[in-house]
């Protein structure tokens, strides 16, 4: 029995000091550690939790109380330390409880240590007023007096960031898959890099402002939220992306591939930056006088492409794309033949007043679901194939005022498209590569659908096509309008001018219709075909109809001018008495013109004044001031113009106001027409302003046009590439105000003002005192 009572003692004796290690363990866990919510240079904020109501909580910091609060109604509470940078810290909590009974605080039980490395910088931001007043403590702003800031992960969750010019944010080893900076930052002229090759972190800008910020290469910037600004900043082979509303990035610029996506983006602004790609997927985003590569609009409604400059691509259009502007971009192959100027597809988009020279396609547009876009006023050159390839089913659009020059094939091709409009263009010597100069498909339009797999309305093959005052001149080994075969039908060719080519018109489909045309100075006008399916039902005029006035004037809508036509017009009508034939390509008779026009009493006789445009010097990447040139009739018909500038110098010039184009002008009218010249290179330039028109004898008028382009030298004060007598005059002039101080491009000293410097040095270049 004692034994056995000694065994028992012992036992409770283990059981009471297990127990009694359980209490003093369960006494370490009974309170939680402080949460650091942000951790900064001089900055620590704390959270404090379970000190509700018979609590008392006293946060220690390296065993020194920095803080005590109780019986709080929300339970926690927050605390902002000021701390050293740089710097380790222990911070514990040790809690008291409030004994009713005895009127005094049990405890303490301490929490574990929580240790804090102010040399990085991680956590939380909170600057919002909310915030502020629980920390009590003003915004948190990063200084450059603590370069550089390592980062381990920040969210700015309300307010914002402020960091300051020259700080350098370095970002550390972080957890995968996580940001390493997200929120609304303001920052200017600050360097975002990393700890190693191994990272590769991420900033996640929520509105705000970045400012000539330099991200480096494997720092990826991310833009979201609303409202932000960017400016001025840098990046290194990037792929950026801009999501949410209302963001304005602007004159950034890239070394290497970088690349701006807009996902699912809406009223945000793209302008001025030098990146290599840009693409869109949103709404109502203006995408405008970027340089790069290409801007590629994958899905959307309403954005706009406008005054970008794009090197070596072009402007992309998805299937899903409705209502973009695409305008005033200029898309020039610098270095040899590039691919698509512009790829249209979608509905009611418009393409509108770009300059597309050397690429194999200007504006190439293919499927079912494109229709119901505008392409208009275009100046579209030296392209390989196609100046616009239409294919595979668009329908209902509306080519119109555009100028083609010099496309290798056609300048339009429309291969299965239906119910276009071809209107109001101006095609100057297109066709120059077609290796067969006997196969006269090539030139100015060509229509063709080789198996009718194209339905418009249920009809098959490419359908009610109009092809209307247009101008078709200088294709001298192809034909001005070609419709190849019998799946093209139902095409309306009225009120061209053709001339200069090696074939007017080539028309094998069927059901196509011939009327009110100018033939002049073509090897052969037209051509017909003698089969049913190869166009032996196409109508070569209209049914006589009483009209204000023909294409030449003449009081009846009838067949077409045929320049090489002898037939008498005895009844004065202004309509031949028999009839012009049409030859197949054998030289078989096959149709024929029944109301061939004849001109008589009524006639167009077009003027202009001046005769020639001198722009003087300009210097390069600026416009000119607009020159007026008058255009008046002179005749006793209407008068119907078509203007272009042609030349090798053609794309340095440019109509800016047109009201000629598409309208009559009335016996003795007039209309004012308004072209500049903007140099892209050095020295003298000269092109040619083209009045096509219905004057039988005086289609087409040239106006020959002449400038300079010039990079401005000091004292050059008349931008005439010397310094002379002149300068010096007008420098004098300007100093007592009697000459307009139209420009500053010569100013010596570059203090925006002409005054004594300016016309001392230019004496001196004068007396060989000093060099220009």
């Amino acid at each position: 029995m004692k034994k056995r009572s000694i065994f028992v003692f012992f036992d409770v004796m283990v059981c009471l000091a297990l127990c009694t290690l359980m209490i003093d363990r369960s006494s370490v866990y009974a309170v939680s550690a402080p949460s650091v919510i942000y951790c900064g240079k001089g900055i620590v904020d704390l959270y404090i939790g379970d000190c509700g109501e018979g609590k008392r909580c006293e946060l220690y910091r390296d065993g020194s109380k920095i803080a005590s609060q109780e019986n709080l109604l929300l339970g926690g509470f927050y605390f902002s330390d000021k701390v050293s940078s740089n710097t380790k810290y222990g911070y514990k909590v040790v809690q008291y409880t409030y004994n009713a009974q005895t009127e005094s605080w049990d405890g303490p039980l301490e929490s574990s240590e929580k240790e804090v490395d102010t040399f990085y910088v991680s956590g939380t931001i909170h600057n919002g007023q909310e915030w502020l007043a629980k920390l009590d403590r003003l915004p948190i702003m990063w200084s450059s007096a603590g370069n550089p800031h390592y980062c381990k992960g920040i969210t700015v969750e309300d307010g914002d960031l402020y960091i300051a010019p020259k700080t350098e944010i370095v970002f550390c080893t972080r957890t995968s898959g996580l940001y390493d900076l997200k929120g609304k930052l303001d920052a200017e002229e600050v360097t975002f890099t990393r700890w190693d090759d191994a990272v590769s972190p991420e900033v996640i800008a929520s509105g705000g402002t970045l400012k000539d910020c330099v991200f480096p290469e494997y720092v990826k910037l991310s833009i979201e939220g609303e409202g932000g600004h960017y400016a001025g900043n840098e990046f290194d082979n990037h792929h950026l992306w801009i999501k949410g509303q209302n963001h304005l990035f602007e004159n950034n610029s890239a070394v290497n591939y970088t690349f701006v996506y807009l996902s699912y983006a809406s009223g945000c602004t793209v302008d001025k930056n030098a990146v290599h790609h840009i693409q869109v997927g949103g709404s109502a985003n203006i995408i405008r006088n970027n340089t790069c590569t290409s801007v590629y609009v994958d899905w959307g409604d309403a954005n706009e492409v406008r005054g970008n400059r794009l090197l070596d691509g072009g402007v992309l259009l998805d299937e899903d794309v409705t209502n973009t502007l695409i305008q005033e971009n200029t898309m020039i192959c610098e270095e040899g033949i590039g691919g698509h100027g512009v790829r249209l597809q979608g509905r009611g988009n418009t393409v509108r007043d770009n300059v597309i020279r050397d690429r194999s396609v200007g504006i190439y547009s293919q499927g079912s679901g494109t229709y119901g876009n505008v392409i208009e006023n275009n100046r579209i050159m030296d392209c390989s194939q196609y100046g616009i390839q239409i294919k595979f089913g668009p329908y209902e659009n509306v080519i119109q005022k555009n100028y083609i020059a010099r496309s290798g094939y056609c300048g339009i091709y429309m291969l299965g498209a239906s119910a276009n409009q071809i209107v109001n263009n101006a095609f100057d010597s297109n066709g120059g590569n077609c290796g067969d100069k006997y196969w006269l498909g090539n030139g100015g339009i060509q229509l063709s659908d080789s198996s009718g797999n194209y339905l418009y309305n249920d009809e098959a093959g490419s359908i009610q096509n109009i092809i209307a005052y247009n101008y078709i001149w200088g294709s001298i080994t192809g034909t001005g309008i070609a419709v190849l075969n019998e799946y093209c039908k139902g095409t309306g060719i009225h009120d061209n001018s053709i001339e200069d080519n090696a074939l007017g018109v080539n028309l094998e489909g069927s059901g196509g219709s011939v009327y009110n045309n100018i033939f002049r100075r073509n090897v052969q006008h037209a051509r017909g075909a003698a089969t049913p399916e190869g166009g032996i039902d196409n109508r070569w005029n209209h049914e006589r109809v009483a009209v204000n006035q023909n294409i030449l004037g003449g009081p009846y809508l009838g067949g077409n001018y045929w320049s090489d036509y002898t037939g008498a017009d005895a009844d004065s009508d202004e309509i031949g008495d028999t009839p012009y034939t049409i030859y197949d390509k054998d030289g078989n008779a096959v149709a024929e013109d029944d109301l061939p026009l004849k001109p008589g009493s009524h006639y167009a006789d077009i003027a202009v004044n001046p005769s020639s445009c001198r722009f003087g010097a300009v210097e390069l990447g600026y416009s000119s001031d607009p020159t007026t040139v008058l255009v008046s009739n002179e005749g006793t018909a209407g008068l119907t113009v078509n203007p272009s500038i042609t030349g090798a110098n053609a794309a340095e010039f440019a109509i800016v106001e047109d009201p000629c184009s598409g309208s009559t002008l009335a016996s003795s009218g007039s209309c004012l027409l308004a072209v500049v010249f903007t140099p892209v290179t050095e020295g003298q330039k000269e092109a040619t302003l083209r009045l096509s028109s219905n004057d039988l004898d005086e289609s087409p008028l040239n106006i020959l046009l002449y400038g300079g382009g010039v990079t401005p030298q000091p004292g050059d004060l008349n931008l005439d590439w010397k310094i002379d007598l002149a300068d010096a005059l007008i420098a004098l002039q300007v100093m007592v105000s009697r000459h307009p101080e139209l420009s500053l491009k010569g100013d010596v000293s570059n203090d925006d003002r002409i005054n004594m410097v300016d016309v001392l040095y230019i004496i001196q270049v004068l007396a060989d005192l000093r060099e220009e």
